[in-house]
């Protein structure tokens, strides 16, 4: 064992480090200039804030119809693997694009017939979840 100085520096250690986390972290001046946002002053400040938020919501915006199209995309691409059919891609035309084929079989994760349960190769039913 280390002797007594390491006990003594642990437990000053364990008292004394969250008690210098707080005074440190939860001074108010320290919140106000490092965690608090300072709102704009002036006019350009406000004009140029409000620009910024625009921005982000339209980037938000284009990135999340991007996304849309995409899932759309891969979508339109799985249910036509899945029936067998071809479906007519957009044209540009302004009419609603036609709903996705849902496949019919059973295939996959979730859950079965028998109420959650799955029977082995060794004939034990096993719970799925």
């Amino acid at each position: 064992m280390a002797g007594p100085n390491l006990e003594i520096f642990k437990f000053g250690f364990y008292m004394f480090f969250p008690i210098y986390v707080m005074f440190k972290f939860g001074d108010p001046e320290w919140y106000e200039s490092y965690v608090k946002p300072q709102p704009p002053r002036t006019h350009e400040g406000v004009q140029q804030e409000l620009a910024r938020m625009k921005a982000e919501r339209l980037a938000r915006a284009q990135i999340s119809q991007s996304q849309l199209a995409q899932r759309a995309a891969t979508a339109t691409a799985t249910s036509t693997e899945l029936s067998g059919e071809s479906v007519p891609q957009n044209t540009g035309s302004t009419a609603a694009p036609a709903a996705p084929a849902v496949p019919t079989t059973t295939s996959g994760w979730g859950w079965s017939a028998s109420g959650g349960t799955s029977t082995s190769t060794s004939g034990t039913a096993e719970r799925l979840v």
